[in-house]
């Protein structure tokens, strides 16, 4: 196959591909930060209650229950701005630009001892909420562009290989910068570092820009859907949405996947001070050796994912990976905990090399049942039961440092409160990851086959 031949197979240049990357990068990069030191800061730091620091998470979920679903379905109503700027373009602009202001907001905020608990508590679910709005405007936006702007199998596959290394080293930088910077018990330490990740999430988001514009074709393309057809409303929509199998399917297995994630990062403010007995730059250690394990595995993966399928490296990343969790109950070690990282990073790699191709395929059997293309609101959906994933890790560490008597005032934590640390780092993340892969295994249907019939469909349709 020639150059060219190989170049036609992708509507894109790969300059596109990139750019359009650095939307994975922005995405990971500051959620990663939150994820890793949200819940540790206003515990570790400003000395919030934990039963207070639960309640927030709690409201902060009720708010994403409406949030992200509306914002989708707001997105996809027709508007003026469409046919000189795209449907998503103006909505991922408006809402990048204050994004990053809303982290440092996070660690500006005075602690217990000076403002009193209630304070922090509405400053913490004010906060969260803003930040999750902002991110769900765009977020949302950017990610239905994926199967509405790469159509074929061999463009999405080439675009989530690309993204998934740029994206991978934003969620490893977002967790390697801040220690850098950070001093526990020192809050002025944690600002300066909120504003260095700020500056580089800015230096994504406008990356990104470029990739994210929609051509004129896909202008034109949003105007096969009538004026006059008839808009279901939002709860007919979401009710649709989750009678979908697959798409169900894949939002619990992603959840699963999603609650992995916030709760080993979030995990490692108390795994590196407590059982390593470390300070923050170990963090950033830890974080480096996932990153050389995914970005090695990439290639890797992307080949496997194109020979065997999406569904096979999906459901073998999420084992590989639990399995590769199990000696972090045993070690206190950082050079051995440095190759664990690696290992987990290899396995985070095939899920991410799979993830969003697999969204794509269920979205595809949604529109092609719809005849329309509405992802705006199906990711916003799906952005929700990701974000329930910062719930679920508030829960855990809530119930697991009050049933062990975590003391985040002592230096030295009690046997009982440090295996609690190691059940929260290790144990249930594993656990879930193994959930995970049971359900992806058991009931996702859509294979190989199937996809490609869906796809020559679509095309007939013009859709």
């Amino acid at each position: 196959m020639t150059k060219n031949e190989k170049n036609s197979e992708y509507k894109y240049s790969t300059l596109t591909h990139v750019l359009f990357g650095f939307g994975y990068f922005s995405d990971n990069f500051l959620t990663g930060a939150v994820g890793v030191r949200l819940f540790a800061f206003y515990e570790n730091e400003l000395l919030l209650p934990v039963v207070l620091g639960l309640i927030a998470y709690i409201i902060y979920a009720a708010w994403n229950m409406v949030n992200d679903p509306l914002i989708g379905y707001f997105s996809d109503k027709p508007n003026r701005f469409w046919k000189k700027w795209g449907r998503r373009f103006p909505w991922i602009v408006a809402a990048t630009l204050p994004w990053p202001i809303t982290y440092i907001l996070i660690f500006v905020c005075p602690p217990v001892s000076e403002v009193g608990a209630l304070f922090v508590f509405l400053w913490l679910v004010i906060i969260m909420c803003l930040f999750d709005f902002l991110y769900s405007a765009w977020n949302t936006n950017f990610y239905s562009l994926y199967p509405d702007k790469f159509r074929s199998h061999k463009e999405r596959t080439r675009v989530a290989g690309i993204s998934t290394a740029i994206g991978q080293l934003g969620i490893a930088l977002g967790f390697i910068i801040p220690p850098l910077f950070i001093d526990y018990g020192d809050q002025s330490t944690y600002i300066t570092g909120s504003i260095a990740i700020a500056l580089i999430a800015y230096a994504g988001i406008f990356l990104m820009y470029p990739g994210v514009k929609e051509d004129e074709v896909m202008r034109k393309r949003l105007f096969i859907i009538k004026p006059e057809e008839k808009k279901e409303s939002f709860f007919e929509t979401l009710k649709f949405a989750i009678k979908q199998k697959n798409f169900f399917v894949y939002l619990m297995a992603y959840l699963c996947f999603q609650s992995f994630v916030f709760i080993i990062l979030g995990s490692l403010p108390y795994f590196t001070p407590f059982i390593l007995q470390s300070e923050a730059e170990v963090e950033s250690l830890l974080s480096i050796g996932f990153l050389v394990g995914s970005l090695a595995s990439i290639a890797g993966w992307t080949y496997l994912v194109a020979k065997y399928g999406n569904k096979k490296i999906f459901i073998i990343g999420f084992i590989f990976t639990g399995l590769a969790l199990f000696p972090l109950l045993f070690t206190s070690s950082v050079p051995l905990s440095f190759i664990i990282m690696i290992f987990v990073g290899v396995g985070v790699g095939a899920i991410w090399i799979a993830v969003y191709p697999i969204y794509g395929e269920a979205i595809d059997e949604i529109v092609l049942k719809t005849k329309k293309r509405e992802e705006a609101i199906f990711f916003g959906i799906r952005i929700f039961f990701a974000r329930f994933a910062l719930i679920v890790q508030a829960i855990v560490f809530a119930l697991i440092h009050m049933a062990t008597g975590f003391d985040p005032e002592q230096a030295i934590q009690t046997p009982l409160a440090l295996m609690g640390i190691r059940i929260q780092t290790a144990l249930i993340p594993m656990l879930l990851l193994f959930l995970g892969a049971f359900i992806f295994w058991k009931w996702y249907d859509l294979t190989p086959l199937k996809v490609e019939d869906i796809k020559l469909r679509l095309k007939e349709l013009q859709i």
